[in-house]
């Protein structure tokens, strides 16, 4: 009898996990919102060049702040080209994104952040321009801000007024009366 009641002991735990295999295969095939669409395909943007702007001599942006931000859907790679810089290479990028296309809009109210990792990786750095990737399945807007080094060759640090002195122990043993 008791070779018996381990045999249905057996069964029924046998029964009550044999649907388990069907049913992990049955959920593993329904989308979840991962890039499994052609919504997430990849695509590729050049802007055209004379398409951003100076800030000054040594800072670029591909559009202004306060307007409208560029397109920067899932997956799209955009080509920034900067002829402003006359040929240097910006040795500082700065990706902004935002989920409106005008964040500073007074009626949006939507804010923006510097991008990072897969939200905007930089490939091809040259004096012409940059390669920019949203390697995400998530709809942005972005700014790209570069800054080359100075056009003039000059190394200022800021609040110098460019003259050095140099004070010496000599010159602090002096003052409070020392040898």
């Amino acid at each position: 009898m008791k070779a018996k009641s381990r045999f249905f002991k057996g069964m029924t735990a046998g029964a009550l996990f044999a649907p388990l295999p069907l049913a992990l295969l049955v959920l593993s095939t329904i989308p979840s919102a991962g890039c499994f669409d052609r919504s997430c395909e990849d695509t590729f943007v050049e802007r055209p060049a004379g398409s951003g702007r100076l800030l000054d001599n040594d800072t670029w942006e591909s559009n202004p702040i306060d307007g409208e931000w560029l397109d920067y859907g899932p997956r799209r790679t955009i080509f920034f080209r900067w002829p402003e810089f006359g040929g240097r290479r910006p040795e500082l990028l700065l990706p902004y994104i935002s989920s409106s296309q005008t964040p500073l809009s007074p009626t949006n109210g939507d804010t923006f952040t510097l991008a990072g990792g897969d939200l905007a990786t930089f490939t091809s750095l040259t004096a012409d321009g940059v390669f920019v990737r949203n390697n995400t399945c998530a709809q942005y807007y972005i700014r790209l801000v570069a800054s080359a080094a100075r056009s003039d060759d000059s190394v200022q640090d800021a609040g110098s007024d460019g003259s050095v002195q140099d004070a010496n122990v000599q010159d602090a043993g002096t003052s409070d009366g020392g040898p």
